[in-house]
């Protein structure tokens, strides 16, 4: 776990000095619980952004392809799938987008 965690923390300083966000290549370039870290912190951000956009809580934070609801490591996969439009897109960008674009995320 130490491992995991300096490492998480090396490639984000890397990434902070270079580009000061989390891309959707450095998410693909790294597996297990590094990740998983990398995608919680993209998505906390996506939906606080979100959130403070259209002035709503977001109810589904975790969706599967068909749109419902799910979990994390399944939102995950989806948004390096099909939301990732270059390697060099910001990963929270990808989240955003997402949730912009399917506005059920925030209804029952």
């Amino acid at each position: 776990m130490k491992k995991i965690t300096c490492l998480l923390f090396f490639i984000t300083s890397i990434n902070a000095s270079a580009t000061e966000v989390i891309t959707c290549k450095d998410a693909m370039s790294v597996g297990g619980e590094a990740k998983s870290a990398l995608h919680h912190l993209a998505q906390q951000r996506a939906q606080l952004d979100i959130e403070n956009f259209v002035e709503k809580p977001l109810i589904k934070p975790y969706l599967d392809v068909w749109g419902s609801s799910s979990y994390p490591a399944v939102m995950a996969e989806l948004v390096e799938i099909y939301w990732c439009k270059a390697a060099n897109t910001s990963l929270h960008e990808a989240y955003y987008r997402f949730y912009a674009s399917n506005k059920h995320v925030f209804t029952h």
